[in-house]
């Protein structure tokens, strides 16, 4: 239990330190935007690199025990599609698919229009924001549930504490920075920083008294959800914000695959 302790702990310093970053660097929307280019890449990485191969490999198993092997590609499907669903039918503002006409006739009273499905600029903030919150929470419960197994196994430590602890503080910092163009006040992003870096530390410590015997399976159903939610981010979300201004596109571009070397190297640690 002292190991989960302090690694619960450490997660949580780093996911903190990590998602502080942005809070000193960005001001302005442009900067803001460039963050974002470099988190896109991170969840880009995350979803290909890291994420998609890992529930292959876990459908991989499961074919050849003849348990999950569908139920895993479903599962992420799930992710994309729940996601999906989520975002249009309760994260859009109450001015959603009206701004393109108020926009052309009302140019400068209204917010600028940010896509070519014409949600105005700080509806679709928000939904960026808040899908990066969902897609990385998922993330980092399936870390604190594989953290846990730690506390039981002690062969396990060493690669466990590598493969979670590794990429926390990277996770902090692609949330604060989507969170960011959210127009959210800096103390509702520290709190909401606060709160997600506390969910692995919870989920680790929780399984081992509300769901000791939980099956190897279950998390695989939960990683699988993630990574389809993390591919609709990067994919739906992050990328389309990233590049609906021609702006700074080499810089944007530059620091996308930036985003993906992190990502790639965070896991091979």
């Amino acid at each position: 239990m002292d190991w989960l302790l302090t690694r619960s702990l450490l997660t949580f310093a780093l996911t903190l330190g990590g998602g502080a970053l942005p809070l000193f660097f960005a001001r302005g929307d442009r900067l803001k935007h460039l963050l974002v280019s470099l988190a896109a890449g991170v969840f880009l990485g995350a979803v290909f690199l890291h994420l998609l191969p890992e529930v292959a490999a876990s459908a991989s198993h499961g074919a050849e025990h003849d348990h999950g092997a569908d139920g895993l590609w479903l599962s992420l499907m799930a992710g994309v599609v729940v996601l999906f669903l989520v975002e249009y039918l309760f994260l859009r503002g109450p001015n959603a698919g009206h701004g393109h006409h108020h926009g052309a006739q009302h140019g400068h009273d209204h917010e600028p229009e940010c896509h070519e499905d014409h949600i105005p600029g700080t509806d679709r903030h928000r939904m960026v924001g808040l899908a990066a919150l969902v897609g990385l929470s998922l993330h980092s419960i399936a870390d604190g549930l594989g953290l846990s197994a730690g506390a039981e196994i002690v062969e396990l430590r060493s690669a466990l504490t590598m493969a979670v602890v590794s990429h926390k503080a990277v996770g902090g910092f692609t949330l604060v920075a989507a969170l960011m163009l959210s127009r959210l006040d800096v103390k509702k992003v520290l709190g909401i920083l606060v709160a997600f870096s506390l969910i692995t530390p919870v989920a680790a410590i929780g399984r081992l008294f509300l769901a000791p015997n939980l099956a190897e399976a279950n998390l695989d159903m939960l990683t699988a959800f993630a990574a389809g939610t993390f591919m609709y981010v990067a994919l739906c979300d992050l990328l389309p914000e990233v590049f609906h201004e021609r702006r700074d596109g080499l810089w944007k571009v530059s620091l996308l695959f930036v985003g993906v070397a992190i990502s790639h190297l965070m896991h091979q640690l």
